[in-house]
């Protein structure tokens, strides 16, 4: 039997408060939005754009498409989006044509199914007993404040009492007002009619004097209403306070108990992922939902979000008057949207081949559906032995730089090689990975135009075999856009692409300046609390995205091969140029650090040491001294190798999560072994062999390959291939690494280390996990760790 719907209906034109609608925990329920205008149905296919932001209770944000049909837009709600118990809060975003955003906010309440037989985690435990243990406490609290309630409705009687009676004294302090009245006025007609010639005085001394005596009973009647209307007031707040029952009191505990389990979870965590939360995280989540709203359209009411579009609004912001919304908006482009602008002609060949131009012989391109990035077709070519590509001239500013990006979907290949060019004095050849079959891979460049024309080519220029469709081409003058200067790094525009659809646009867009500076700040920084907040809360995450080390939890290890890259000394060169490769890929990496060299410059200090865990490496010990084979030093020398360099590393990061070590020299005996397991979790050396999941030894890790300055590709690939064939453990062992022909001994060229990278990534975390030393033991050792 299917799961009930969720239907919501909303209308444009009135504001309702939309109820909470409860859901099953881990369900999959579809969500219907049907959308009226003033009571009519609105065809939603005029929308650009129609998105549901779902924000969980562990703040963690998804955004979901709507399928629509006439004025019904659905939203599939799966087990992401109800894999956390609690309220959710739901944003509907409807896009207009003319860049107009209405919203509509409600609530969901996923509730997990008390009957099923559920096994809570030890996290979950903890709280349950903190809950329990504190719980009597805080229905004592309650109770107590029941008590106060119920003296202050005594109170409250007790004034009213005071109240009536100061009432009636004013009752009666009018009473005798009257009474002076009625005696003036027996006393004026007497003297009438014994001085008949002051008639005429008497009767106006009479008159003001009934004026007078007139104002002074009107202003004590209305005292005397005044403190009826208090008593009265203060009657009802006593009936209101006398009328509380159990079940508000029921339900005021618990909401007390809700709060108390929200802050035990709070607390739980590592004090740096609660920053996380307050000062990232939770500043994402309005940013991402409300900002365009904010600035684009009005500020939302803090008590009505539904709000709709008038001729004239207040701009809290700003506070200034608009007389048209048009003007509102010409002025907020002005001040915070960024022009953005694809300057290549039909880049996802919805209009066949318009633009490009056929080269080379050997092949047939043509355009195809089906098989598509973006759109409905893309380009295909089907290369029999030729050079067969297609090109477009593209005019560009002499001096300015441009980001260039194509995407390629190999289906068959056999010899040569698959490119995206991009060409001006200098020719920039890019490759696509020709093992990687039947999926989608991107490619980028930044390039200073130093012609007045640059090529755009994809395919090959020598001779090859293959099948493969091309899609998603785009070129964007940086220039031009951000100004002289300020123009975005290569990895920084891989990550604002993938904000759009295919990580692809035609023609111009505006984007909101702000909201990009802070995605991208976000993407290139504190990468190791993201994971560490995702980790904790043991929820599936996205795939990778360039940028940051994307390192897995534990809910990515299925048992499947894994792979660590492992740098010994803590060089400069590994900060220089690894960790952006690192950082390109997504890959997980562990710095073996050196701690006694922090003063020289060639080698990590702390500062450098912090940065690197700051941006989510593994920083580990490779000794205090580092200064001769361990095997040969006392017990003593022993203890303070270890125990000194892991203090000094904890120091640096500000954090004890120095947990493994690279032994140098790989000098390994028991002794050794003995003293290292009393500081450390992991202990790795050499020995060239695969290691078992989960390994046999933790404190004897090997690594299978010492790569240096003559190590090839080939060697490398066979590693991880032998890794993957057989599910092990692969630690490939690296020293330092330069951006030209190695030359130290155990040096790696850069171009080896990025194309090494790739192939790795390559194969899918579902088959191979790149994951660092720590994570490794943790996932696989499980408890045991």
């Amino acid at each position: 039997m299917g799961v009930k719907p969720i239907i919501i209906d909303v209308d444009f034109k009135k504001n309702a408060i939309i109820k909470e609608h409860k859901v099953r925990y881990g369900d999959n329920v579809p969500l219907m939005l049907r959308v009226f205008d003033d009571g009519e149905p609105f065809i939603l296919t005029t929308m650009q754009t129609i998105t549901l932001v779902i924000t969980r209770l562990d703040r963690q944000v998804i955004v979901l498409k709507g399928d629509v049909f006439e004025n019904q837009a659905t939203f599939n709600l799966g087990g992401k989006e109800l894999a956390v118990s609690g309220t959710i809060q739901a944003t509907a975003q409807f896009y207009w044509a003319n860049g107009r955003v209405s919203t509509f906010n409600f609530n969901l309440i996923a509730e997990k199914d008390p009957i099923s037989n559920y096994t809570p985690f030890p996290e979950e435990k903890t709280l349950i007993v903190q809950v329990l243990e504190n719980g009597p406490v805080i229905i004592e609290a309650a109770q107590t404040a029941t008590i106060g309630a119920i003296q202050a409705e005594n109170v409250a009687l007790g004034a009213a009492e005071e109240t009536i009676k100061t009432r009636d004294v004013l009752v009666e302090e009018v009473g005798g007002a009257l009474r002076v009245l009625e005696e003036d006025k027996a006393k004026a007609l007497l003297e009438i009619s014994n001085e008949k010639t002051d008639t005429e005085k008497v009767k106006n001394e009479t008159s003001q004097a009934k004026e007078e005596i007139l104002e002074v009973a009107e202003e004590l009647k209305e005292n005397g209403n005044y403190a009826k209307t208090e008593g009265d007031r203060a009657k009802a707040e006593a009936d209101r306070l006398a009328g509380t029952d159990v079940a508000v009191l029921d339900n005021k505990i618990n909401n007390v108990n809700q709060t108390l389990t929200t802050q035990l979870a709070d607390t739980a965590k590592k004090s740096e992922v609660q920053s996380l939360v307050t000062n990232k995280a939770e500043k994402t989540v309005v940013d991402a939902t409300n900002l365009r709203i904010d600035n684009l359209v009005i500020p939302l009411s803090p008590t009505n979000s539904n709000i709709e579009v008038t001729d004239s609004h207040v701009s809290l912001t700003r506070n200034k008057t608009f007389s048209s919304l048009s003007s509102r908006i010409e002025q907020v482009e002005k001040e915070n949207y960024l022009p953005m602008k694809n300057i290549v002609t039909n880049g996802s060949f919805e209009s066949g081949k318009t633009g490009w131009t056929s080269m080379g012989p050997g092949g047939v391109s043509s355009t195809e559906s089906g098989v598509a990035l973006v759109g409905t077709s893309s380009l295909k070519i089907v290369n029999t032995s030729g050079s067969r590509r297609e090109q477009q001239k593209v005019t560009v500013i002499l001096g300015h730089k441009y980001y260039a990006k194509a995407s390629a979907y190999v289906t068959s290949f056999t010899s040569g090689a698959i490119y995206f060019r991009v060409r001006n004095s200098i020719t920039n050849n890019l490759s696509f990975n020709n093992t990687l079959l039947n999926k989608w891979q991107t490619l980028s460049t930044i390039v200073n135009a130093d012609t007045e024309v640059i090529d755009l080519e994809v395919g090959s220029a020598n001779s090859s075999t293959y099948t493969a469709h091309f899609d998603g081409i785009i070129m964007i003058n940086l220039t031009e856009t951000f100004g002289a200067g300020n123009e975005p790094l290569v990895e920084e525009m891989d990550k604002l692409m993938s904000y759009f659809e295919g990580g692809w646009f035609d023609g111009a867009v505006s984007e909101n300046k702000r909201l990009l500076k802070h995605l991208l700040d976000l993407s290139l920084q504190n990468s190791r609390l993201i994971s560490e907040l995702k980790d904790s809360s043991n929820v599936s995450k996205t795939p990778p995205v360039v940028g940051y080390i994307d390192n897995p939890i534990s809910a990515d290890f299925k048992g499947q091969a894994m792979v660590t890259l492992s740098y010994d000394d803590g060089r400069m060169n590994n900060y220089d140029l690894a960790l952006p490769l690192h950082e390109k890929h997504g890959i997980p990496v562990t710095f073996n650090v050196i701690s006694d060299r922090f003063d020289s410059p060639s080698f990590f200090s702390e500062s450098i040491t912090k940065n690197c865990f700051d941006r989510g490496v593994e920083i580990a010990s490779h000794s205090h001294f580092h200064n001769k084979d361990l095997t040969t030093k006392t017990d003593e020398e022993l203890h303070f190798e270890f125990s000194e360099s892991q203090r000094l590393l904890n120091a640096a990061i500000g954090s004890e999560s120095v947990e493994t070590i690279a032994i140098p020299y790989s000098g390994y005996d028991d002794r050794v072994k003995a003293i290292a397991r009393q500081y450390y979790k992991g202990v790795r050396v050499f020995s060239n062999l695969q290691n078992d999941i989960p390994p046999a030894d933790r404190y004897h890790l090997f690594s299978r390959i010492a790569v240096g300055n003559t190590t090839t590709f080939e060697q490398l690939k066979s590693r991880i291939d032998e890794a993957v064939t057989q599910k092990k453990w692969c630690i490939i062992m690296l020293h330092g690494i330069n951006n030209s022909e190695a030359k130290g001994l155990y040096d790696i060229d850069q171009k080896l280390l990025d194309k090494t990278l790739a192939y790795i990534n390559s194969f899918g975390r579902d088959v191979l996990l790149p994951i660092n030393t720590k994570d490794a033991l943790k996932f696989s050792l499980g408890s045991g760790y």
